[in-house]
């Protein structure tokens, strides 16, 4: 008698070739997406600008990079920053009311908005986590590491490889945390940093993260 062996279905596999357009009313933040110019949607790259900027420039720079099956996601900040009359958002509250950078943020309020952005796309536009990958730059390279571990800290317990994010790439955006993770996170990792950044905050973002991790020092 001939055996059937059932196996689960990957929902990688029975991920749409192109995914529904992200709702506006589920990100609360502005943004712009644009889908792959070759149909097909196997990855979407979320792009965080730095500190006192806007997405608009990263949104050229996605569409500038033309990468194949690649949908491209470019995020706004949330605050404005304060004393400032040119469009200049920052990720979470970067200065004290004097007008000091604060040493030691709170990137909480980012994290929360990356979390409800990362389960809008992956329950309602059937983006799986693995194929999501964060891009930051400065400020928005912490909140990318950041989101990046506070995902996997809520998610490695449901023992779902799937659940984790493609990759993450920060340019100047250290950790701004000491994490304590039961489970390193295999999310790749790549960093940009100068020659001047600590080798400490390196280490930093390499225990807090990741098993195997890249580095790029640029001058």
């Amino acid at each position: 008698m001939a055996e059937i062996h059932l196996q689960e279905c990957s929902s990688i596999a029975s991920s749409p070739r192109r995914k529904p357009l992200p709702n506006s009313a589920k990100i609360p933040v502005p943004y712009s997406y644009t889908a792959s110019d070759d149909g097909t949607d196997e990855n979407l790259l979320i792009l965080l600008h730095g500190l006192g900027d806007t997405h608009i420039l990263f949104t050229k720079l996605g569409r500038s990079l033309n990468l194949p099956q690649t949908a491209i996601l470019a995020l706004r900040a949330p605050e404005q920053i304060p004393f400032l009359y040119e469009q200049a958002y920052q990720w979470y509250t970067s200065f004290d009311p004097l007008g000091d950078l604060i040493e030691c943020p709170n990137p909480t309020p980012a994290l929360d908005l990356l979390r409800t952005v990362l389960a809008h796309l992956i329950d309602d536009c059937n983006w799986p986590p693995p194929r999501v990958h964060l891009f930051g730059f400065a400020q928005g390279g912490s909140v990318a590491v950041e989101t990046t571990v506070s995902w996997w800290k809520n998610d490695s317990g449901r023992g779902s490889v799937a659940r984790q994010l493609g990759s993450v790439v920060t340019v100047g955006g250290p950790l701004l945390s000491y994490p304590m993770l039961e489970k390193p996170c295999p999310t790749p990792l790549l960093v940009f940093q100068r020659r001047f950044a600590t080798e400490e905050c390196i280490h930093i973002i390499f225990q807090g993260l990741c098993q195997g991790t890249g580095s790029e020092t640029t001058r």
